[in-house]
C-alpha cells in the first residue's frame, strides 16, 4: 500500500506538499492548485482552492495503481470535512471511526488537533469526488448575522470540535448535490469566472448538506445501538451497495448477518431513517441516475444493472424521485450535448 502524510497551514500548502510525496509538479491558476498523478501512481487530476470565507474546495477524478492512503492534518486549524463520493467506494478513518462512503453518498468529519483524516482508495478503481474544508472561524466572520442567531445545531456545529463524534453516518445527496459535483469537474472557465463559479458551486453544496445534517441529527439515528448492532447494521448497508443488481429479500439480509429480521428492519430504519425496501429503492435509483448521465447505458441495460425487471416500474420510481422521467434526461442530455456542438461550429 502506498501512504502519503501531509501536514500543511492553508490549501497554498496541501497540493504543494502532496506534489513532493508524489514527486511530480504541480500547477497554480489563479490561486487554484492542481497536479496530474505521476505514471507511477496512476492517472487524473487532484486540484483545491480556497475562498474568503472560509471554505476550501478539493476535487479529485483519478485512477491509483495500488491501494493508496491519503492522510491529512491540518496544523492550525479543526476544519469541518464534506466528502460527497460521485464515483468509487470511498473509505474515510478519522477519531477512530471508519466509514465507506458509496457513489452518491457524503459524510461530515470534524478531525481533532493534531490528528490525521485518512482517505483510502482500492486500486484500479475509478474515483470522481470533492470534499469542502471548512475554517469554522473564518466562515462564521463572512455570515452576515450572528451564527448564534440561526439554529442551535448549526452554532453547535460550527463551536464544537467534538459534536460529530458517533452522530452522523454516511447518507444520500440530492440530484442538485451530483449535479455541482458534475459541474466542477467539467468546467472549463479559466480565472475570475471560474473561481466565482467554483466558489457558488462550494456554497451550494454546504447548503445541502447542512439541510440534511439537521435532519440526520434530529432523527438522532444511532441513539440506543450497541457498536456490535451498528456493525451489523452497517455490515447490511454494504452489501446493498456493493451488489445491487442482487435481488434478496429482507430474510435473506436478516439471515447474513444473523439478526432476526424484525430487528434488523427496526434497528435499519432508526439508524438509515429508511426502510430497508427504501434504502435499497434509493440506492438503486442513485445508481441508475450516475449510469443515465455517464451517456454509456441505455435504460434497458440500467434496469438489469440495478436489479430491477420492469421497465415502467423503474421509470415511475425515477421520476417520483428526481422530477424527470429517465427518458426525458436522456432526451435533455443530447439536446444539451447538441447546443455544445452547435455553439462550437
Amino acid at each position: 500500500m502506498f501512504q502519503v502524510f501531509i501536514d500543511f497551514k492553508n490549501i497554498d500548502d496541501f497540493v504543494p506538499n502532496l506534489a513532493g510525496e508524489l514527486d511530480v509538479e504541480y500547477k497554480n491558476d489563479f490561486a487554484e492548485f492542481s497536479l496530474s498523478l505521476p505514471s507511477t501512481r496512476g492517472s487524473g487530476l487532484i486540484k483545491g482552492v480556497q475562498f474568503p470565507n472560509g471554505i476550501a474546495l478539493y476535487h479529485f477524478s483519478c485512477i491509483f495503481k495500488e491501494d493508496t492512503e491519503i492522510s491529512t492534518k491540518h496544523l492550525v486549524i479543526n476544519p469541518i470535512r464534506i466528502v460527497h463520493c460521485l464515483k468509487g467506494n470511498v473509505t474515510s478513518t478519522v477519531t477512530g471511526k471508519t466509514h465507506t462512503i458509496h457513489p452518491h453518498q457524503y459524510i461530515i468529519v470534524s478531525p481533532k488537533a493534531d490528528e490525521y483524516h485518512t482517505l483510502h482508495f482500492e486500486k484500479n478503481e475509478k474515483y470522481q469526488f470533492s470534499f469542502l474544508e471548512i475554517n469554522r472561524s473564518a466562515y462564521v466572520k463572512s455570515l452576515p448575522y450572528k451564527i448564534n442567531d440561526t439554529d442551535p445545531l448549526f452554532y453547535n456545529l460550527f463551536h464544537n470540535s467534538n459534536i460529530l463524534d458517533g452522530k452522523l453516518l454516511p447518507s444520500s445527496f440530492s440530484i442538485s448535490t451530483s449535479e455541482a459535483i458534475k459541474a466542477i469537474r467539467d468546467c472549463s472557465l479559466y480565472g475570475l469566472p471560474r473561481t466565482n463559479f467554483l466558489g457558488g458551486k462550494a456554497l451550494e453544496m454546504l447548503s445541502n448538506t447542512l439541510k440534511t445534517y439537521q435532519e440526520d441529527v434530529i432523527h438522532d439515528r444511532r441513539k440506543g445501538f450497541t457498536e456490535v448492532e451498528y456493525k451489523l447494521i452497517s455490515a447490511v448497508a454494504d452489501e446493498i451497495n456493493n451488489n445491487i443488481g442482487e435481488k434478496r429479500n429482507n430474510s435473506e439480509l436478516a439471515t447474513m448477518v444473523g439478526m432476526n429480521v424484525n430487528k434488523l428492519q427496526k434497528c435499519f430504519q432508526q439508524v438509515y431513517g429508511k426502510t430497508l425496501n427504501e434504502y435499497v429503492r434509493d440506492v438503486r435509483l442513485s445508481r441508475a441516475l450516475d449510469m443515465l448521465q455517464s451517456k454509456e447505458h441505455n435504460i434497458n441495460e440500467v434496469v438489469y444493472a440495478v436489479g430491477l425487471n420492469s421497465h415502467s416500474y423503474f421509470s415511475r420510481l425515477f421520476k417520483e424521485k428526481y422530477g424527470i422521467s429517465p427518458r426525458d434526461l436522456l432526451i435533455t442530455q443530447n439536446k444539451a450535448v447538441e447546443t455544445v456542438k452547435s455553439d462550437s461550429i
